[in-house]
């Protein structure tokens, strides 16, 4: 298998501010070592990891109909990339791409 560099975009991700009641709409980049036998495989594979997150599972708050959107920005074999070990950090912003209230 090889491995793959994936780095991913999240956009419309409406979640609750932890503490609070507060709903916010944030995206996120994120980075990903994917094993995978082709370039295709590695993001649906990376996309599929972030979709089933647990911390973000409990915390988004979007309607089935508003849903929130993962791409990958890009996925690049790397040669000598050593497999990251545990979960890896997901950057939040504000989403301004959509016109839910924040």
């Amino acid at each position: 298998m090889k491995k793959f560099k994936v780095s991913l975009r999240g956009e419309n991700f409406q979640i609750e501010v932890e503490g609070t009641r507060e709903v916010k709409t944030l995206g996120f980049f994120t980075t990903r070592i994917i094993e995978a036998k082709t370039k295709d495989n590695a993001e649906m594979e990376a996309v599929d990891a972030i979709r089933h997150l647990p911390r973000l599972q409990t915390s988004v708050r979007n309607d089935r109909e508003d849903p929130p959107r993962i791409y990958a920005e890009s996925v690049i074999e790397v040669v000598d990339a050593a497999t990251a070990e545990g979960e890896l950090a997901l950057v939040f912003f504000p989403d301004e791409s959509t016109d839910a209230p924040n």
